[in-house]
């Protein structure tokens, strides 16, 4: 479970927990649906790809913080 509680807070963005919050409803809804029409293994990388897809599109993750 460490890889999936990595993922929330970074996906999510670190320090916002809003963005926490969304980002572990999408990736535990995204797992689930993966894991029903394959195998659990599959799905979880699955999940993995589109986290590192996504984070390449938005580095700082769901909700990031505007800074200058």
């Amino acid at each position: 479970y460490i890889v999936d509680a990595f993922l929330v807070v970074i996906l999510g963005g670190v320090g916002q927990l809003l963005g926490t919050a969304l980002a572990a409803l999408t990736v535990g809804s995204l797992n689930t649906l993966f894991e029903f029409g394959s195998t659990a293994t599959l799905g979880k990388a699955l999940v993995f790809v589109l986290v590192i897809v996504f984070l390449q599109w938005r580095p700082a993750g769901l909700l990031a913080v505007r800074a200058r």
